[in-house]
């Protein structure tokens, strides 16, 4: 059990990385304003998940609502793709986002 819990963290924290990936990729290549919104979306996402979602958080939310604001904000990157017409590299995502937040309410991490 130790070991998936350990593996669940690993994939929270590659999807984190994903999300700001993508959406700097997406605001660089898919927006009127790229250097802007291709460095200030990222930003965002990071301000918002240090202040509500990060275990460390000042403000840290629980239960539902940081299942609801997590849910969310790994959303943003998927919508990103399919804007991009990336549909599969969307599907991917949606699915591990899906296992990540089922894993993480299992073990009642979340």
């Amino acid at each position: 059990m130790q070991t998936l819990k350990f593996s669940n963290l690993i994939l929270a924290f590659l999807l984190e990385l994903m999300a700001l990936l993508i959406l700097s990729y997406w605001g660089f290549v898919y927006t009127p304003l790229p250097f802007m919104i291709g460095i200030g979306a990222p930003i965002l996402f990071i301000v918002i998940w240090a202040k509500w979602c990060a275990p460390k958080a000042t403000h840290r939310l629980e239960g539902n609502a940081l299942l609801c604001l997590k849910s969310l904000l790994l959303s943003i990157p998927v919508l990103c793709l399919v804007l991009l017409n990336q549909l599969f590299f969307a599907l991917i995502f949606a699915l591990l986002i899906l296992l990540h937040l089922s894993l993480s309410s299992y073990f009642k991490t979340v």
